[in-house]
């Protein structure tokens, strides 16, 4: 009878672990890990006025020469259709003239504008006050130089030495702040080729986009590589199939019976809660060198499970309540990426006990059927 029970309890882990798989999932959304800020007098009174067009971070591409810079501006702005995640680009230094020809290109081009305006003045005159404020900003232009600009340019668009940035500023045509998405933008805008070479953009949504996918990449060593460690040492030092397996077995049916527990708990993984796998791993590991010990030594007689239940068992309750009491104090911090540890971890530790105890029933059932 009690092996049945054990048999369909295990067989109904499997279907609830794989039921509970499809939940499992990474968050990109690095804004939900962040703890909400403190509301303001200027978020309540911003908040009354209508918002305009949204401009999100944009992204920099940095060239070695002002030709450089204009070859990439012309290359994304006459190729729209190649950049489906720009919004729109911007340069000074491409759209700022450099030669003496340009600049002459410019004056006459500004002339031609004054002569038309001073040939239709009664026209102008009963126009809006717009048209009115242009004309006036056309009749004062004066060729541009680099002196003559604000001070916010020059300290957005100089260098220290006091020449132009050969900089390209492109601005996406969404949000950055999920993981996903600037991983996507960095793919598909973040490499610009033209006959000057290859250049690549730079901007903080960009940088930890890089970081994110090689995290991404990286996270299954957090679990492989622990297990094949401890899998090693244990052949080298226990000398035995038989008793790594035991030791091993509460480490994966912890992991079991925590990707079950996620149909109740839906805690995704993120860049925070990823690192508790491999102190998981540790502490079952501890509980099953302690099972496989008892195991060793009472397997000949027919104690093993009640001395392991009344000697071993409560020290090992006691060390995994003691560390889930130490990563309750996370459950309380008002942020949710650090709170996610908590959850996990407190939900890992006891899925690991409870392992830990499941198989030992598992091990005094065979023990038994093989007498």
């Amino acid at each position: 009878m009690r092996t049945w029970s054990l048999a369909g309890f295990s067989l109904a882990i499997i279907v609830l672990a794989t039921a509970a798989l499809p939940t499992i999932r990474f968050t990109y959304d690095f804004a939900s890990l962040e703890p909400a800020g403190v509301a303001t007098t200027f978020n309540e009174k911003a908040a009354n006025f209508e918002a305009g067009p949204s401009t999100f971070e944009p992204s920099y591409f940095l060239a070695n020469s002002i030709d450089e810079a204009r070859g990439i501006f012309s290359f994304i702005n006459e190729n729209p259709d190649l950049w489906p995640d720009i919004d729109r680009v911007e340069s000074l230094a491409a759209r700022f003239p450099h030669t003496t020809d340009e600049m002459n290109e410019r004056e006459y081009r500004v002339q031609l504008l004054r002569d038309l305006i001073s040939g239709e003045s009664e026209l102008i005159s009963g126009q809006s006050e717009e048209t009115k404020n242009l004309t006036d900003l056309i009749k004062a232009s004066e060729p541009p130089s680099a002196e003559n600009l604000p001070n916010y340019i020059q300290n957005r668009f100089f260098l220290r030495d006091g020449s132009m940035a050969p900089m390209v500023i492109v601005y996406p045509a969404m949000s950055l702040s999920d993981g996903e998405v600037s991983i996507q933008f960095r793919k598909s805008s973040g490499t610009v080729t033209t006959d000057s070479g290859t250049f690549y953009a730079a901007s903080t949504s960009i940088i930890a986009s890089s970081i994110l996918e090689m995290l991404i990449n990286e996270a299954r060593f957090l679990i492989l590589v622990p297990l094949l460690t401890i899998l090693l040492v244990l052949l080298l030092t226990q000398r035995s199939v038989v008793q790594t397996s035991i030791v091993l077995l509460p480490v994966l049916l912890g992991l079991l019976f925590l990707t079950a527990s996620n149909l109740f708990l839906n805690m995704p993984l993120n860049l925070y809660n990823i690192i508790v796998f491999p102190i998981l791993i540790g502490i079952g590991t501890d509980n099953g060198i302690h099972l496989a010990d008892v195991w060793l030594l009472e397997k000949r007689g027919g104690s093993f499970l009640t001395h392991f239940l009344s000697g071993r068992f409560p020290v090992l309750a006691a060390c995994s309540l003691t560390t889930v009491m130490g990563f309750t104090g996370l459950l309380f911090i008002d942020h949710p990426g650090i709170t996610s540890i908590g959850i996990l971890a407190t939900a890992g530790v006891l899925t690991n006990l409870f392992a830990t105890f499941f198989t030992a029933l598992l091990l005094h059932t065979f023990n038994g059927k093989s007498k």
